[in-house]
């Protein structure tokens, strides 16, 4: 009670927030827990997987009433990571509202975050939010996991992002990654574009 009363002097309410988020992060485990599980029964690919084991990925759904969900959208994630996780979560969708929870999962793929976000963050911060050389989505992710599964959803993880990586980082400001003196990197890219075009050719 002490400590209860400590927080509402410094702050109205305080407590009450406080038990609301530890009830969102619980629910949002718990849901995390239970579509990462469903992904690894149903063989999803890894790129699918490594997102879907990340509780901050998931989402604060708000129940209204009955068979009714208000969907809180995540600020930094993109829309094609949002068809994704809708799919997986398997829920009627209604108009979204911004959540109150808005600590980013780190390290994935550079497509599951929101460009205006990602492109606003500070520079020397980028690299450790998203991995800038890898995409993980099709580019409408609402087509993916249906009961035929989509061809490119077969490809590794390399050869998705070889397809798909130039198409999908055109919206991303990653001049901080070509600027680095890191020529494992550049080399990477100048490799995927190669690849790339090298397919075109032939085709």
């Amino acid at each position: 009670m002490t400590q209860q009363f400590k927080k509402e002097v410094k702050e109205a309410g305080k407590h009450k927030k406080d038990q609301e988020k530890g009830a969102i992060q619980l629910s949002r485990k718990r849901l995390c827990d239970i579509n990462y599980k469903f992904g690894v029964a149903n063989n999803f690919p890894k790129c699918y997987l490594k997102i879907m084991s990340k509780t901050e990925a998931h989402i604060d759904d708000e129940y209204i009433s009955k068979n009714t969900y208000k969907i809180n959208k995540l600020n930094f994630r993109s829309e094609n990571a949002t068809k994704f996780m809708r799919r997986v979560d398997e829920i009627e969708v209604n108009p979204p509202k911004l959540s109150t929870y808005s600590q980013p999962p780190k390290g994935l793929p550079i497509d599951f975050y929101d460009p205006k976000w990602f492109n606003n963050f500070p520079v020397g911060q980028k690299t450790v939010v998203a991995d800038a050389f890898k995409v993980a989505f099709l580019p409408d992710a609402s087509q993916s996991i249906r009961g035929i599964k989509h061809p490119d959803e077969r490809l590794s993880d390399r050869n998705f992002t070889e397809k798909y990586w130039e198409r999908c980082i055109a919206d991303y400001d990653l001049s901080h990654d070509i600027a680095k003196e890191d020529e494992d990197l550049i080399a990477m890219m100048m490799r995927m574009k190669l690849v790339m075009r090298l397919k075109v050719m032939i085709i």
